[in-house]
């Protein structure tokens, strides 16, 4: 199949962001807490006042822990059984968006999994930043993930309260849920294009 320029164009544009796009691998040790209700706190802050990041994150796996209610603000969608998407786009005066998983944790090994996909950009001024946080039952962090995006980004980790974090870097495979998406928006966007260019062609002839 011969695909027209403006399309290839699209497609080499969506795969070269697919492959730009940066990963952190986080496993969040929770075998040190004791028994009782704790939260998951997902968060993106704009800090920039520009709309140029977003995060999915992915690839959830809450071990030995059991899921309870989840809650999301400002323009965070998804959940944990699939994938959660935010962008910095929520509007003034709250900076916030994000997701709360509270889950209740038992004796034995126990630890949270995930990968967080994001981009980088930054337009100045204080950078948007990404944080990863365990609270307990009062609401209070006991270990925490913080990522600034800006030139460069600067990861910072705290482990806590009975919980570890560690983490790994990785560069993640075409085909994540953002990609996917953008990636069809642009075909289709250009093939409206292309038709459109035709259409005016054959009228004015």
């Amino acid at each position: 199949m011969k695909l027209d320029r403006p399309i290839s164009l699209a497609i080499c544009l969506w795969w070269g962001i697919a492959l730009q796009a940066a990963s952190i691998g986080v496993i969040l040790d929770t075998s040190g807490l004791p028994p009782g209700s704790f939260s998951l706190d997902m968060q993106l802050l704009d800090g920039d006042g520009v709309v140029n990041n977003s995060v999915t994150l992915q690839n959830f796996a809450f071990n030995g822990l059991t899921f309870n209610a989840l809650s999301r603000s400002g323009n965070a969608t998804g959940s944990p059984a699939t994938f959660i998407a935010i962008s910095d786009d929520n509007p003034a005066p709250d900076p916030f968006s994000g997701a709360l998983q509270s889950f209740t944790a038992s004796a034995g090994p126990t630890s949270i999994q995930l990968v967080i996909i994001y981009s980088e950009n930054f337009a100045g001024g204080f950078p948007d930043t990404i944080s990863i946080s365990l609270l307990d039952g009062s609401l209070t962090a006991l270990a925490w993930l913080t990522l600034d995006l800006g030139t460069p980004s600067v990861l910072t980790k705290q482990s806590g309260g009975g919980a570890v974090i560690n983490t790994s870097f990785d560069v993640p495979e075409p085909g994540l849920p953002w990609t996917v998406a953008l990636g069809t928006m642009l075909v289709a966007k250009l093939r409206s294009m292309t038709r459109d260019q035709a259409n005016a062609r054959a009228n004015s002839r």
